[in-house]
């Protein structure tokens, strides 16, 4: 991961949850590994599926190097980490990423998950609203997604629309 490309395009975000409780919205990169494989692992069956469209029992070498490979202009990944009261990064509850479809394209995959017990608490649309800030700024300026039929994402409609 590119570090000096990320700070350019986004710095790290400080966020209050729903519940109050302090997050931090920040590039993911490889030191990222173990908290992407706790993350994973936090995410029931039925979230899983409906992630990646299908079962998904782990994630593979392949699907980890993708995670903390983003070079933060074609390949944005994003993650919401909670703080502890200093302010400590303790845990990954959820990921955003953008890739573009090919070299010059102004268009970008979107996918992103929450783990389970942090759902309905607003990480969701705070990553989601930084991943399309930091798709902006590098050019990308619609993103496309594909989803399950019993997925609900008529609550990230008005964000998407602001794209």
């Amino acid at each position: 991961m590119d570090n000096k490309a990320y700070g350019t395009v986004l710095p790290d975000r400080h966020i209050r949850l729903a519940d109050g409780s302090a997050c931090r919205i920040r590039p993911l990169g490889a030191a990222d590994r173990d908290r992407l494989l706790q993350c994973f692992a936090d995410l029931s069956p039925e979230s899983r599926r409906r992630r990646f469209l299908g079962v998904k029992p782990s994630l593979t070498e392949s699907d980890l190097a993708l995670l903390t490979g983003a070079d933060g202009y074609d390949h944005i990944a994003l993650g919401a980490l909670r703080l502890d009261v200093r302010g400590e990064e303790v845990e990954l509850l959820g990921v955003a990423r953008c890739i573009r479809l090919g070299p010059g394209s102004d268009t970008g995959e979107l996918a992103m998950a929450v783990i389970d017990k942090a759902q309905g608490r607003g990480i969701g649309r705070a990553l989601l609203t930084q991943l399309i800030a930091a798709a902006r700024t590098c050019g990308v300026g619609r993103l496309r997604f594909e989803v399950l039929a019993a997925n609900h994402v008529s609550n990230i409609d008005p964000v998407i629309v602001g794209l």
